[in-house]
């Protein structure tokens, strides 16, 4: 059986880094990069118009950083998982802490070394596991209830299929009858049991 796709949006400035991200991505069995933003303002208009399951997320960028992104998510009510990736967010950084307090649910620190494919390769391997707790935490989400095959303990069904509902009407009988009688003595009909005099237009005609 196959794994369940992971739709993943990336939102950084740096071009070379989106490139490579697109890369890393692609290579990743049961992924799909379904969009890129260069600052955070095009990302939030990506997330909320894409619907991703994971965003990677860079923290330095213009417009928007990547803490207002996390804060404007979470306004917007955008709940896609989001990996801050970035050269700020090494273990314990206050760049790091700050996207955890804001809602991020891991962080990647940018590979900064002299070779170009020993980072790709680095971003690989970082990337592949914070995409396996994801997608194993998808896998294991409860499916929500179905509901009830029988009626509520508060129904109950008469011989002819019809639903009574005598209980509740009862006690709201009781609860609305005090009103019932302060309407029926005023000048306009009750809208609950239709006593009264009533309504205005039709004393006038009358």
């Amino acid at each position: 059986m196959s794994e369940p796709l992971l739709r993943v949006a990336v939102i950084d400035d740096s071009a070379l880094y989106r490139q490579m991200l697109l890369n890393v991505l692609g290579r990743l069995p049961g992924v799909e990069v379904v969009g890129m933003a260069t600052n955070g303002v095009e990302g939030v208009a990506l997330v909320a118009r894409t619907r991703p399951d994971v965003v990677t997320l860079d923290v330095q960028m213009p417009e928007m950083d990547g803490i207002e992104v996390l804060r404007e998510f979470r306004r917007r009510g955008l709940t896609a998982r989001t990996i801050m990736v970035s050269s700020l967010t090494s273990e314990g950084a206050p760049a790091t802490v700050a996207a955890l307090m804001e809602g991020a649910i891991d962080y990647v620190l940018k590979p900064a070394g002299s070779f170009a494919h020993e980072n790709r390769e680095q971003l690989l391997a970082d990337l592949a596991a914070k995409l396996a707790v994801v997608r194993a935490a998808t896998a294991t989400r409860p499916a929500a209830p179905e509901p009830p095959s029988v009626l509520p303990n508060r129904f109950h069904t008469t011989s002819c299929g019809r639903r009574s509902i005598s209980l509740s009407i009862s006690l709201l009988a009781r609860r609305l009858r005090p009103v019932c009688e302060s309407l029926s003595r005023a000048p306009t009909r009750c809208p609950i049991c239709r006593r009264g005099k009533g309504t205005i237009n039709e004393e006038r005609t009358s």
